[in-house]
């Protein structure tokens, strides 16, 4: 066959065809090959333990914090639950994990009156001595409505967080 032959051969609307297929094709070939090295770095991240929690996960969205041009910190967003996973060591100060917790008591609240009365909304707060925060989770969550505020939640401690760490260490220097 001619290579004239072989362009008429796919000339009209089987070219379109075959060029869609191809580039959702490509598309479900890079989406799948994104969660095998998610799932690859959740494996490895961690020496036995749980994977790092500032990396994403499979099925995950990703939002930067940022205090001024300053990447403090990452939100993710999953399925059913918003988690946030600082960048540097932050210290949670009482009043921020308060806050947190009179959040998702007004969704579990909401979530109540809706008629929700199994997964309710909870927190999962996940601290270390040596980086202070190191995941905070929120799951259980219903709708967008949910999300959005969780999400807000999060990283207003996140900014919280990341100047309550600042007046610590310069009130460390200054002793």
């Amino acid at each position: 066959m001619s290579k004239h032959a072989s362009e008429e051969y796919l000339e009209g609307p089987a070219r379109g065809d075959v060029e869609r297929w191809l580039r959702d094709r490509i598309a479900e070939l890079e989406e799948e090959l994104s969660y095998l090295k998610a799932l690859l770095a959740m494996l490895s991240g961690g020496q036995g333990g749980e994977a790092d929690p500032r990396r994403v996960r499979p099925g995950e969205r990703v939002e930067e914090v940022r205090v001024g041009r300053r990447r403090i910190a990452r939100v993710f967003k999953g399925e059913d639950y918003v988690r946030l996973a600082p960048l540097e060591p932050l210290a949670l100060p009482p009043e921020a994990k308060a806050y947190l917790e009179e959040v998702v008591a007004e969704i579990r609240a909401e979530q109540a009156r809706s008629g929700h009365e199994e997964g309710l909304a909870r927190l999962e707060i996940r601290e270390s001595e040596e980086r202070g925060l190191l995941e905070a989770r929120i799951e259980g969550l219903k709708n967008t409505l949910e999300v959005i505020k969780a999400k807000a939640a999060l990283k207003h401690v996140a900014e919280v967080a990341w100047q309550y760490t600042r007046a610590l260490s310069r009130s460390g220097e200054s002793d």
